[in-house]
């Protein structure tokens, strides 16, 4: 771990492939307004990147964005089966599709700046304490460069028409969550890199055979080694995380 994170404060920085912006998501269905605590988390991350572009989305521009890029998928998006929490979900798959940059969740508390060489590769996930038995990668923190064949395929692989209830915590995590987005890069990965994965690699650049991309998985520690960063799993649409915190991702 410590090598990996001298890596990333002083290894070499080339062409910066992911791009310095960030995006928000709110939309006020299971909270009527932006808590106070997740307003405090958007500004500290801006104030410790302030040459970062920001983007706050909500549903109506998330919907609008969809028809007029994507149209194709327009009435997939809007479809009466999804919950409004597998359209959040769904909604941080386009846009970083489509503009790439670092998507974070509000409840993200943050306390040192993120090392640029982050933003050499082509995307970059974490591994989630909640899920480390797993082997699944949290979705509250993606990075990845536009046009992202991850994201690509994570877009196509959901089942837009699949209907599960409010209360079926599992089912959202596998059908659009951490649970979901992690099946599709194993498959993603075992298909494109140089040579099959037998387990999840933590710290080491996979590099596939389309271009030579590179994906770094960074390991459940990493937040807690650099102290970077701290998610609160402050989540209001399940009652499993609610007002809960589970440490360090």
């Amino acid at each position: 771990m410590e090598q990996a994170i001298n890596m990333l404060n002083t290894g070499r920085i080339d062409r910066l492939k992911i791009p310095k912006v960030v995006h928000f998501i709110f939309e006020p269905v299971y909270v009527t307004e932006l808590p106070e605590s997740w307003k405090i988390n958007r500004d500290k991350f801006i104030n410790l990147h302030p040459e970062y572009i920001v983007y706050d989305w909500d549903f109506e521009k998330i919907e609008h964005f969809i028809a007029t890029n994507y149209s194709e998928y327009d009435d997939k998006y809007r479809s009466i089966n999804l919950l409004p929490i597998q359209r959040l979900d769904i909604a941080r798959y386009f846009i970083l599709y489509h503009f790439g940059g670092m998507y974070i969740d509000y409840d993200i508390q943050w306390y040192t700046k993120m090392p640029l060489k982050l933003h050499t590769y082509n995307c970059v996930l974490l591994k989630e304490k909640n899920f480390v038995s797993l082997h699944q990668v949290t979705n509250a923190l993606i990075m990845c460069e536009p046009k992202s064949n991850l994201m690509k395929e994570m877009i196509n692989n959901i089942q837009y028409d699949i209907i599960i209830t409010s209360g079926d915590f599992k089912g959202v995590l596998n059908t659009t969550g951490p649970g979901k987005l992690s099946k599709v890069l194993y498959k993603y990965l075992n298909k494109y890199c140089c040579s099959k994965l037998d387990t999840w690699v933590d710290s080491i650049p996979l590099t596939l055979k389309q271009d030579d991309q590179q994906i770094l998985i960074l390991p459940t520690c990493y937040a807690q080694s650099t102290k970077s960063f701290i998610h609160q799993y402050d989540c209001s649409w399940s009652s499993k995380n609610k007002s809960d915190t589970y440490g360090y991702l």
